[in-house]
């Protein structure tokens, strides 16, 4: 089953992705990553095995998809697939999507996905703190960003850590943190607002939950 759907990146394109219940994983196509300005991590490999049972070497991909006029990020393995992108069973599960295999259609869960109710629970025991729900990751606890400071270890989406090394005041309301990614140590400037909530590890990868 395919489903029209838009990849953003330095531009936007427009691809039929297979939604395939039986692949674990989601792909993308290696040069199509390349062409919309996707980083690549090659040290985050993987070994996939093709239906012939050759092998092939695959990367991770972190992108950002719109579908169903839904934004969404999406972690993907980079490999050459003639479908440019296909959903695996990952995108299914993480977005509690309901498949209609006689209209070949398929649609996002109007109930409240498990993870949401989890976060109302845990804030509702815990009423003074604070968690963030990162993608391929679920529930973690969280700071306010106005408590962020410099040599803070910052957790993204699928567990991608980036380390404040610089920051400049913009306004009352936020600040530029520049980040260095402990992947390959490239920099980045990204704008904080002051009452976000950011997941910070300490240096011995265990979350901070107060400040």
């Amino acid at each position: 089953m395919k489903q029209s759907l838009t990849i953003i990146g330095n531009k936007n394109v427009r691809v039929n992705a297979l939604l395939d219940s039986g692949a674990s994983t989601s792909y993308i196509d290696i040069n199509l990553a390349k062409n919309l300005g996707y980083k690549i991590f090659k040290n985050r490999k993987h070994t996939i095995t093709l239906g012939d049972g050759s092998t092939i070497v695959g990367y991770d991909v972190p992108i950002v998809i719109k579908v169903r006029g839904r934004i969404k990020p999406l972690m993907t393995v980079a490999i050459p697939v003639p479908e440019k992108l296909v959903l695996g069973h990952d995108f299914m599960q993480n977005n509690d999507i309901i498949i209609d295999y006689t209209k070949e259609k398929f649609k996002f869960s109007k109930r409240i996905p498990k993870n949401i109710r989890r976060l109302r629970l845990w804030r509702w025991k815990t009423m003074t703190k604070y968690s963030k729900h990162l993608q391929g990751i679920g529930e973690v606890p969280a700071i306010k960003n106005n408590k962020l400071r410099i040599g803070d270890r910052l957790v993204y989406n699928f567990g991608y850590i980036y380390k404040i090394v610089g920051v400049r005041k913009l306004s009352e309301k936020s600040k530029v943190y520049k980040l260095m990614s402990e992947e390959d140590g490239e920099l980045y400037d990204r704008r904080f607002m002051n009452y976000g909530l950011t997941a910070v590890v300490d240096e011995n990868n265990k979350y901070i939950q107060e400040r």
